[in-house]
């Protein structure tokens, strides 16, 4: 569990992968082994048992949902699967994300077929809307601008699996409007297919997070990319979730205490002083307590903690706002019951328990995958989870890996930079505040000259005593360098042109070198070209050039 800290790369066209994307099998078949090995109990159940039946569990639901997204883009439906080989898993909220986030489904699209398996794309729709509009680039490339363009009116922070369409002639226009913009830079931007398919789904689905999804997987079709996609919504109403969630909040008391010396541990490592990062601690109220857990009621969707409290026999569930749940469920008592329930009030669609962050990739890694594929700030938290697993569980760590990518939008771009800025601005600093030491030999020789800068040394000798003499000094410095400067006046002027062109060339840069823009202003075979080069390494004993 020795982590390196991994930073976003910065140059275009540049990865960060750990480990290298050639050990990614070797390193998939070592966690399916080492899983196969363990067994501990799961009350009343083994984990070997549970397991075996979440695998089953999401890839049923996974291709379920998958056909159901590529029919109502009026694709073909994949093929049968079957849970039994490797499963590779990666995931993200549903949303419009940059290239350097969908990189990770075409790795898993590779690698799922390089150790023939299934590749499993987890839409984090439990998460909440924080953003409703993209920023993309327009105008000349000589002088580009952003511009913000919405993708539905803003009802709040609803889960995304609760946010339906408010706006349905904002969400159409969308893809014209990118398209519009980008295209002034001189791109052919993949948004228009994307919304094609966008809006062939928005005739079965009011759902933003479905629409999103299911566009971007129609497209990932055609680049050979054929994951399944499972909705984390979905996976939190499987038996197998529901079991894993019941033995958490059987220990409820164990789990806090080992989540929160966990996190304590991990901001000592990191000189972390802020109480809420990466995660708050999980709360306490008096015999209450807060579990890894969200719950929501429809139809208002506020998304609250969920506690438990142990009271004899049972285990009371609550979210402190009216609302409880009685469980037939303690820390030696089997949880099949338990279970029997939280999938009656989960199936009702009235009460929705759902996991947070970590406990989503913690299910995920120990219960479902053979590799976890993170991003960069995934791969942060799950430093914490590796942690968990190793101490609430007792159980081998598997391991994960890491990627992430930089791509600019594929235009030319200025080549000027802040070190340039920076010896210009040192430069004409020089000049303006120290212009004696630039003048020129034949300047020095004029009588005129050398006496402001002989009474200039003088005035660096003097050292005043009162605020009087201090500003009279001062004024005397002003004004002996304005005189001299005037004698450079010529290149003075030069160099601030020149610092106003170089200024306005790193704006230009820092408008077209922003790697967070959506991947769908870009070019689509530019990225599938990028992405087929970096999954080529992908169980290759061979490695591209180093850029």
């Amino acid at each position: 569990m020795n982590h390196k800290r991994l930073y976003a790369p910065q140059n275009d066209r540049s990865v960060v992968a750990e480990p290298p994307p050639e050990e990614w099998p070797a390193v998939s078949e070592a966690n399916r082994a080492r899983l196969a090995e363990i067994d501990f109990p799961v009350q009343g159940r083994s984990y070997r048992a549970i397991r075996q039946r979440a695998r089953e569990e999401a890839v049923s639901h996974a291709a379920r949902h998958t056909r159901w997204l590529l029919e109502s883009c009026h694709l073909d439906c994949p093929e049968q699967v079957q849970a039994d080989g490797p499963i590779v898993i990666t995931g993200h909220q549903p949303e419009l994300f940059h290239p350097g986030v969908w990189i990770k489904n075409f790795a898993a699209s590779r690698l799922a077929r390089v150790v023939d398996g299934v590749a499993i794309n987890l839409v984090v729709d439990n998460d909440r809307v924080k953003n409703l509009a993209v920023r993309v680039p327009t105008g000349p490339r000589e002088a580009p601008l952003q511009t913000i363009v919405p993708l539905d009116r803003w009802r709040g922070e609803l889960p995304y699996e609760e946010h339906s369409v408010a706006d349905e002639a904002t969400f159409a226009a969308f893809g014209t409007r990118v398209a519009a913009a980008v295209r002034s830079l001189g791109l052919d931007p993949l948004v228009e297919p994307l919304w094609e398919h966008a809006a062939r789904i928005a005739r079965a689905t009011r759902r933003l997070g479905e629409r999103i999804t299911g566009a971007r997987r129609a497209v990932e079709t055609q680049y050979g990319v054929h994951n399944l996609e499972l909705p984390v919504s979905a996976m939190c109403t499987t038996e197998s979730f529901l079991w894993f969630a019941a033995h958490i909040i059987a220990h409820a008391g164990r789990f806090h205490s080992v989540h929160n010396a966990v996190l304590q541990r991990f901001r000592q490592q990191h000189r972390i002083k802020n109480p809420s990062r990466p995660v708050p601690d999980l709360a306490r109220i008096d015999q209450w307590y807060e579990l890894p857990f969200w719950v929501w009621h429809t139809p208002e969707c506020v998304r609250r903690a969920l506690f438990a409290r142990v009271e004899r026999d049972v285990t009371v569930l609550t979210d402190h706002a009216g609302w409880q749940l009685e469980l037939p469920l303690t820390e030696d008592r089997d949880a099949c019951c338990a279970v029997d329930r939280l999938l009656e009030l989960q199936r009702s669609g009235e009460t929705k328990i759902r996991t947070r962050a970590l406990t989503t990739t913690l299910f995920a890694r120990l219960f479902l995958s053979d590799l976890f594929i993170h991003g960069l700030g995934g791969a942060i938290y799950d430093q914490i989870t590796d942690e968990l697993i190793c101490r609430f569980y007792e159980a081998p760590v598997p391991d994960f890996a890491t990627l992430s990518a930089t791509v600019y939008l594929p235009v030319d771009r200025p080549t000027a930079g802040p070190e340039e800025a920076a010896k210009l601005k040192q430069r004409l600093r020089l000049l303006l505040y120290n212009p004696q030491k630039a003048l020129p030999p034949a300047a020095r020789h004029d009588p005129a000259v050398a006496e402001l800068v002989r009474r200039k040394e003088s005035l660096m000798q003097w050292h005043p005593q009162t605020r009087r003499e201090r500003r009279a000094r001062f004024e005397e410095f002003r004004a002996i360098n304005r005189q001299l400067s005037q004698l450079l006046i010529d290149e003075i002027e030069r160099l601030r042109a020149q610092l106003t062109h170089v200024e306005q060339q790193i704006a230009v840069r820092r408008i077209l070198e922003n790697r967070e823009y959506p991947f769908c202003v870009y070019p689509g075979e530019y990225l599938a070209a990028f992405y087929d080069e970096f999954c080529q390494r992908i169980g290759s004993a061979e490695t591209l050039p180093s850029r």
